[in-house]
């Protein structure tokens, strides 16, 4: 009884810091979401919270738990989303138990804008539960430390903003919920911690560099007989062999749970996944008596056993998740899209706020470095992990902006830390500083001078993806019969949620999508009449929205020629002369 004392005392302790630092977290967070519903206008919402909708929409008005088929889109081949249900669970649940009192539409919209902000809540409760074992008996977690990491956070704590439906904020969720679960130490933190990778890896595969540093820390820290490790690696092992089949078997079913699908969770991943697991938890369960060159040497041969047996099943997965994309769609889509390219983006955009709060973090995992150093020295291992996982982020980012939310998420925990030792005036700490502040400032500065800025130079595809007609009239479509259309991604997206009963679109700008781009860009791009007659065979509608092309693009291919107004060989106009929203149909033996 008399060593449960000072633990209880611990635990009262924190609890008692806890709740004053979650309630400034939540009057720091929610202003700063909710800015974006003041008008009604869902400025933070993008294309995938846009498909996110229609995919939970299909799932509340009956279709089924694991059948992810959106009928709207036939490329003609039917499009399948490897969009996890596990985002889908809390929209599709909240709408089930309030449409019997508003409607099915009402309850949806209202769906969308409230689980996010109970999303934020999770996150907020999570994060500060994180921060406080972080740094426990290392630096107080303070009140102006807490607020400058959530104002550095603000791109990631946008994700919780109403409307915003993607995955990124379930993403958000689960790997603080890993990182706590590491800061405790404990079995109980492993189980959180594999709960939140796992989940992770289920909700989509961007976390997967993150995932496998949080993995392979914990088998470094096995490896080296680091204190705790063994029960911690069991119980995560343990958690993970039997999370995975459990996620998988409740998320995607054992058809696809036994399928290859390299870009989302099937069985590569969950071999992967379940085979750590097992590996770990065999390893860390064993009474292994040797050392760390033995130990090593054990999980190196485990590894690599399961990693060359997953080479031998799935070389497919090798070529990444977007195998499935042809040369064309890659060249004219993929390797346009912002998100895919370098943070020198974000000179050429003049994106400055964007690049300050990198540069910030970059100065604050400097500062912290020496901090981490010495708690390994002191025997803990957890912090060390999580400051590795948020350089990763952080490199990820340089190299993909896709990865943006995710630094930004991660690399303001040590924000309370390098404050800190600011404020108490530490001389290493502030020559530290001072030296981090002037080498990213100065590479700042020379990328500045360096990057050319973007080209305004534009061509027939960049007009083709240019959306600009969100809100023209599109009834046409009530009065004519049912067939597929082809129209530009960017307007079949816009149209899936007025489509009436049997019209379906060509593509929408996703990857899986990728063989109905290649028949939009054939149709509306191309300069030869054979590949523009294929492309369309299987469509009986061209759908596109006026726009003054300017004379620069020459007037060779039908979206050049159609989009100005004019007429085109073997496309019957049924909309309006004037119309904005103009719908063709196809008379497949005049095309030209």
């Amino acid at each position: 009884m008399a060593t449960s004392e000072p633990a209880m005392a611990r635990d009262s302790e924190k609890t008692a810091r806890f709740w004053p630092l979650f309630l400034l977290a939540l009057c720091v967070t929610l202003p700063m979401v909710l800015f974006d519903a003041v008008d009604g206008v869902n400025f933070l919402g993008d294309i995938d919270d846009d498909l996110r909708a229609v995919q939970i929409r299909l799932l509340v008005e009956g279709g089924s738990w694991f059948d992810r088929t959106i009928p709207m889109i036939q490329m003609p081949e039917a499009y399948i989303s490897p969009w996890s249900r596990l985002v889908d669970l809390p929209y599709a649940v909240f709408a089930w138990v309030l449409s019997p009192v508003l409607g099915t539409e009402t309850a949806l919209q209202a769906a969308f804008i409230l689980v996010p902000l109970i999303m934020l809540v999770g996150f907020c409760a999570i994060l500060v539960k994180t921060l406080l074992a972080m740094f426990d008996g290392i630096v107080p977690v303070e009140r102006v430390g807490l607020i400058a990491s959530l104002m550095l956070m603000w791109l990631a704590l946008w994700e919780f903003s109403p409307g915003r439906i993607d995955h990124h904020n379930v993403q958000l969720l689960l790997i603080m919920l890993s990182f706590w679960g590491l800061s405790l130490w404990t079995p109980r933190g492993a189980v959180l911690a594999g709960i939140g990778c796992v989940g992770s890896v289920a909700v989509g595969l961007e976390l997967l560099p993150v995932i496998s540093v949080v993995l392979g820390g914990v088998s470094l820290c096995w490896m080296l007989d680091r204190p705790g490790s063994r029960a911690f690696a069991f119980a995560l092992g343990l958690t993970m062999l039997v999370a995975t089949p459990l996620f998988g078997l409740l998320l995607i079913g054992p058809s696809e749970l036994v399928s290859t699908q390299c870009d989302a969770l099937s069985a590569p991943f969950a071999i992967a996944l379940a085979g750590y697991g097992g590996i770990m938890a065999a390893l860390a369960g064993m009474p292994v008596r040797a050392g760390w060159i033995g130990r090593g040497a054990l999980l190196v041969l485990a590894g690599a056993a399961l990693a060359g047996w997953l080479t031998w099943q799935y070389p497919l997965c090798l070529q990444g998740p977007y195998h499935m994309i042809d040369p064309l769609s890659r060249t004219f889509w993929l390797e346009r899209v912002e998100q895919e390219k370098s943070f020198l983006l974000y000179f050429q955009n003049g994106n400055s706020a964007t690049l300050v709060v990198l540069g910030t973090l970059a100065v604050v995992l400097a500062v912290a470095a020496p901090m981490v150093l010495a708690t390994l020295r002191t025997g803990r291992s957890a912090l060390a992990i999580i400051y590795a996982c948020a350089v990763v982020a952080l490199v990820l980012t340089l190299l993909q902006t896709r990865y943006v939310r995710f630094p930004i998420a991660l690399a303001t925990l040590f924000v309370p830390y390098v404050l800190s030792m600011v404020s108490h005036k530490r001389q290493a700490t502030s020559k530290l500083l001072a030296g981090a502040v002037a080498l990213v400032a100065a590479t700042g500065l020379a990328l500045q001078a360096l990057v050319p800025a973007r080209s305004e130079q534009f061509d027939v595809v960049d007009y083709l993806a240019y959306p600009h007609c969100e809100q023209a009239d599109v009834s046409v479509l009530e009065r004519v019969e049912p067939g597929r259309i082809m129209a530009p991604p960017w307007l079949g997206l816009q149209l899936m949620d007025q489509l009436p009963p049997g019209m379906t679109v060509a593509s929408v700008s996703f990857h899986r999508a990728a063989p109905g781009m290649r028949r939009t860009l054939q149709s509306f791009a191309s300069t030869d009449s054979q590949t523009r007659r294929a492309a369309l065979e299987d469509f009986d509608y061209i759908a596109l929205c006026r726009l003054p092309v300017p004379v620069s693009i020459a007037a060779d291919t039908l979206f050049a020629v159609v989009a100005r107004g004019g007429d085109w060989p073997g496309l019957t106009r049924i909309s309006g002369a004037d119309d904005t929203f103009m719908l063709f149909a196809i008379d497949h033996g005049a095309l030209r």
